[in-house]
């Protein structure tokens, strides 16, 4: 019988703190909170630090998601959520304001050690979302229009959810995974297309780059992007060049047709190997994500 109460006393789980001590702790949080406020309106001279709110945020956040709450007797839930919220808050506050953009690398960053440590993954969209906002304020201060570089950050930031979101990882989400990286490809490649800047060989390079990467990840949605956005390159290129060199377009049309034609009758003749072909890229394309 002993035995038996002591095994019971193990297995069931520690009672978590009341709700009067949730309370009290959510009001100690709100009036050093409030505090801090005060003594920041109270002092002029503490002005220096508002182009730093997020790095102060962060350090403050720091100390509240990390103290060793339960050792001192309060509930450690209050403190870490008001550690979740305040970098943020701090950091998207100094987007309207004179705020340096240090402050939301310092934020990012702080986000992203929390999902390392802590294994929460999603938390670190949050950090990934404050680096594409940083880079836009960056470009954003030095007078950089570029469509290019506002469309590769939320690019990239599309690729790296498809990449480690747990979502994805289950076989019945992978084709919503497929199209999430076709759009974040297109939207990297598409745009870098309709540039005037970009167009023509920049293109070509970065199609060529995303079938290189397609082929050795054995990524559908790297390559088709890639062959896509490099045909519609090539095509483009063909027009502008027979705009400005008219007797190009005869040359042009006459080797295309004569390509054709020998595509053409090559496949009349080998129907079967190029069908048993065709079916053998397919059932590798497959078993590709």
């Amino acid at each position: 019988a002993a035995k038996l109460e002591r095994s019971k006393v193990k297995t069931n789980p520690a009672p978590g703190p009341s709700a009067n001590a949730v309370a009290w702790t959510w009001a100690g949080i709100g009036q050093l909170s409030a505090g801090l406020i005060h003594l920041r309106l109270l002092y002029p001279e503490l002005a220096v630090l508002d182009p730093w709110i997020g790095v102060c945020a962060a350090v403050l956040a720091s100390g509240f998601y990390y103290g060793r709450w339960r050792r001192w007797g309060w509930p450690a839930g209050p403190w870490h959520k008001a550690a979740i919220a305040l970098p943020l808050a701090a950091a998207l506050f100094g987007l309207g304001t004179d705020a340096h953009s240090l402050n939301l690398w310092v934020t990012a960053g702080f986000y992203g050690g929390i999902a390392w440590q802590s294994r929460r993954i999603r938390l670190s969209y949050l950090s990934a979302t404050l680096i594409v906002l940083a880079i836009y304020q960056w470009l954003y201060e030095r007078g950089i229009g570029d469509v290019l570089a506002y469309s590769l950050p939320i690019g990239a930031w599309l690729l790296y959810i498809a990449q480690i979101d747990s979502r994805f990882q289950n076989r019945q989400h992978l084709q919503q995974r497929h199209w999430l990286r076709i759009v974040a490809m297109g939207l990297i490649l598409g745009v870098g297309l309709v540039s005037n800047r970009w167009t023509g060989i920049p293109v070509g390079i970065l199609s060529l780059g995303a079938i290189g990467f397609g082929l050795a990840l054995q990524v559908r949605a790297f390559l088709y992007s890639g062959t896509i956005v490099l045909v519609l390159n090539v095509l483009n290129q063909l027009v502008l060049l027979n705009s400005e060199f008219p007797l190009t377009k005869w040359i042009i049309g006459m080797v295309v047709g004569i390509l054709l034609i020998w595509i053409a009758a090559d496949f009349e003749r080998r129907r079967e190997q190029w069908s048993t072909l065709a079916q053998r890229w397919q059932d590798i394309l497959n078993r590709w994500e």
